[in-house]
């Protein structure tokens, strides 16, 4: 919805000197607005007063999870490089044969070649290609990236989802975006932020991270990485009973100084193996640990799958080799490029068209991914091969 009253906001903007100058053409144009839209009206009337929306998740712990989970920070990569690594074209609808059609443009065209050149060199740090790479990395991990579009330069630039709040007037309408860093606030109108969002049943204005709905396998698996490292900082010997006649365990000071001295004399792993000399009737007993005891293997398998289905991203994307062959690498490789990379690509054609294309240079331009070169979408060879085979041999191809 906030794609649709930022595109009726434009329309409005565009009609403003029509409304006022033409009253018959206005009545027309103002009853196809409420045509469109049930709020129709309200939309035309505008209004002034804009209040910002508190988040609805801590976004920045989960852009975090990047750095602090290595499934979930390999799941992340491989999504966000497949999506920006997929060549864009500029199309043009035009009326073929009776019929309109989408028409790929080239920088022969000169509208095409503005369009593109918009994309290509966004700002002059960055490729198109590493922007929404950072902005992709960001919508999965927040649930929301935003792209601002700097109309005086015509250069876009990131902007990290903690920093922005949505604007909305009294009713709720998107009006614009707040960004506030450092101390600075910026506000900006709708038509100049493209919002990344992802779906979110339970709120109107921002999206859902991802890492939400496995928040507690990630922490869980934080602590068991903690407990490990602990047991390997504080006692390379995991933990010792030291027993006799000889040691006054009632006397604090007395106990303090032996932890101590083997703290210092046998605890770390670079001390790992050291021999305990101890005098009189010292007893030692040890409280240990087996090596598959500390590193629980049907942990980490969980925590594998859980990421995996949370992201929809095989195993085999996030360099997990176990059980893979040729021919279901291939088929996972193509499952999740069909699924999860597609929907990823069609919701960022739908945000720039939505919210940047149509308002700028009208509907009748689009920005549309090249699938011709992902090689998981194309036919199999092969397959095609035996099966036009199979249709020739049956009759039903001649």
């Amino acid at each position: 919805m906030d794609f649709k009253r930022a595109y009726l906001n434009w329309q409005k903007k565009r009609l403003s000197s029509w409304l006022n100058s033409d009253k018959e053409l206005g009545k027309h144009l103002y009853s196809l607005i409420q045509k469109q839209n049930p709020v129709g009206a309200l939309v035309a009337a505008g209004s002034s007063y804009d209040r910002t929306q508190p988040h609805q998740f801590d976004e920045y712990s989960h852009l975090k999870v990047y750095l602090v989970n290595v499934y979930c920070f390999a799941a992340m990569r491989a999504i966000a490089k497949d999506v920006s690594s997929t060549p864009f074209l500029i199309q043009q609808k035009k009326r073929i044969e009776g019929k309109y059609q989408w028409e790929t443009q080239d920088e022969s065209n000169a509208q095409a070649k503005k369009i593109m050149d918009l994309f290509t060199r966004p700002n002059p740090k960055e490729t198109w290609g590493q922007l929404t790479c950072r902005t992709e990395l960001a919508h999965i991990g927040a649930g929301n990236g935003y792209l601002a579009f700097d109309n005086d330069e015509e250069e876009f630039w990131y902007v990290r989802p903690d920093w922005v709040k949505v604007q909305t007037d009294t009713i709720g309408r998107l009006t614009g975006y707040e960004i506030e860093n450092l101390g600075k606030v910026i506000n900006l109108d709708a038509l100049d932020i493209v919002h990344i969002k992802s779906a979110n049943p339970t709120g109107e204005w921002y999206g859902v991270p991802t890492s939400e709905t496995i928040k507690q396998t990630i922490v869980g698996k934080l602590n068991l990485d903690k407990f490990l490292n602990s047991v390997w900082k504080n006692s390379a010997m995991i933990g010792l009973v030291l027993s006799g006649p000889g040691l006054d365990l009632k006397d604090p000071e007395a106990r303090a100084i032996i932890q101590k001295e083997i703290n210092q004399l046998y605890s770390g792993t670079d001390k790992a193996g050291k021999s305990l000399v101890l005098g009189g009737e010292t007893k030692v007993d040890k409280l240990g640990y087996s090596v598959k005891d500390l590193i629980p293997t049907e942990i980490n398998d969980m925590v594998l799958r859980e990421v995996c289905a949370a992201y929809g991203v095989p195993p085999i994307k996030i360099n997990i080799l176990d059980e893979a062959t040729y021919n279901n690498a291939r088929e996972q490789e193509r499952i999740y490029q069909e699924g999860t990379v597609e929907s990823e690509r069609v919701l960022w054609e739908d945000s720039i068209n939505i919210q940047f294309v149509y308002p700028r240079f009208g509907d009748e331009w689009r920005y549309i991914y090249d699938r011709s070169k992902v090689l998981a979408l194309q036919e199999n060879r092969d397959e095609k091969s035996i099966y036009i085979t199979n249709e020739w041999k049956a009759g039903i191809i001649k």
